[in-house]
């Protein structure tokens, strides 16, 4: 499988990333039974559990399934309008690796809002991590029409050009807790009080913890069918979100 840096050249720095925790026992003989009955019986995995265990998609091997503690699918619109996150072309012809910044099919941008949101169609989901001595983690991400890609929601840019804002926001292999990436993609949602409830709807910021004063903003101008998103200060621009599910 292709590697690739997701981080800009003129804010690169070390990797210090803890390394992922072996899967347990318990985990490695669940997935085994999971794959032979699904061998046996002829049919795919529960959508649930291939989001668990990212059956067949790329994007998101670095985070560690044995800390993953909880996930929401969510639609995330645009305060007050009919406008919501999506990725273009149901996220299919994500670049592995993205392009850069400019005008690549990674960047996340406005759709207008579906009634009914499905994979590939403006649902996202927002998993939890949870560390022994640290404080929860949580990452958007987006898992592509096709099943192919299921990457993390980012931060192109922070310092230079976008040290006040103005970053693209897009698609990216994700990353774990210390790196560049990571700081660039953990992220907080409105949640109410931290569980919750399908059909409940929260407004608020969407924050880049680790970035300090950054959110994912608006577009250039009046939002707009496929138009790209950018960052902006954590004051200027509210999001509902809508649970999708109940934590799983």
């Amino acid at each position: 499988m292709a590697t690739y840096t997701t981080i800009p050249k003129d804010e690169a720095e070390p990797l210090i990333a803890a390394a992922p925790k072996a899967a347990s026992p318990k985990f490695k003989v669940t997935a085994a039974a999971l794959c032979i009955a699904c061998a046996v019986a002829g049919y795919q995995a529960p959508a649930a559990v291939g989001k668990y265990l990212s059956f067949g998609a790329t994007g998101g091997e670095k985070l560690p399934s044995s800390e993953l503690n909880g996930s929401w699918d969510v639609q995330i619109c645009l305060k007050g309008k009919d406008y919501c996150l999506g990725v273009p072309n149901k996220g299919n012809k994500i670049q592995d690796p993205p392009l850069g910044g400019d005008d690549d099919l990674n960047r996340v941008t406005l759709f207008t809002k579906s009634d009914s949101p499905s994979q590939g169609i403006q649902k996202f989901r927002l998993e939890k991590y949870s560390s022994t001595g640290q404080a929860d983690r949580y990452y958007l991400r987006f898992l592509s029409r096709d099943g192919n890609y299921d990457g993390c929601v980012a931060l192109y840019g922070r310092n230079g050009q976008y040290s006040n804002g103005g970053s693209p926001i897009q698609m990216q292999e994700c990353q774990w807790i210390d790196n560049s990436g990571g700081q660039r993609q953990q992220i907080t949602l409105p949640m109410g009080g931290g569980n919750p409830r399908r059909g409940q709807k929260y407004d608020g910021y969407l924050d880049y913890v680790l970035t300090q004063k950054f959110c994912i903003g608006s577009t250039d101008g009046s939002p707009s069918n496929n138009k790209d998103v950018f960052s902006n200060k954590c004051y200027n621009t509210k999001y509902t979100v809508e649970y999708l599910s109940n934590q799983y």
